[in-house]
């Protein structure tokens, strides 16, 4: 099976977010309180990948995207990365990474807070 690349999950997540903005304005449709345009391209990839790794990456590009925006709603995406991190283990999940998407993902994971390889849970 063939596995999606950092890259192009974040391109597949920000093509998402991009044409989900540009149909609100092509629309004029106005936004919600509570809608988000993250969280459309969220839904949108969250059933694409099937991969741990996939799934690990997407959920981290997630965090970084929201930016500490709609905090109340970290700790899904904080489960979602313990429990891919607990069934797999980052070792065994960075085995098939290039040396590039190890090293962007330990810059995500330090920007976050995560200790991949104790606990995803935020330190400090």
């Amino acid at each position: 099976m063939d596995r999606a690349t950092l890259e192009e999950i974040k391109t597949d997540f920000l093509d998402s977010y991009f044409y989900y903005c540009w149909h609100k304005i092509e629309t004029g449709a106005d936004w919600s309180d509570r809608e988000q345009e993250y969280g459309y391209a969220y839904e949108k990839r969250k059933d694409a990948y099937d991969l741990p790794v996939e799934q690990l990456m997407l959920e981290v590009i997630m965090l970084i995207l929201k930016a500490n925006r709609w905090q109340d709603y970290d700790h899904v995406h904080l489960d979602r990365i313990n429990r891919i991190l607990e069934e797999h283990g980052w070792e065994e999940l960075s085995k098939d990474l290039s040396a590039e998407e190890v090293d962007f993902m330990g810059r995500y994971f330090k920007l976050l807070g995560l200790q991949p390889d104790h606990s995803a849970r935020p330190s400090g």
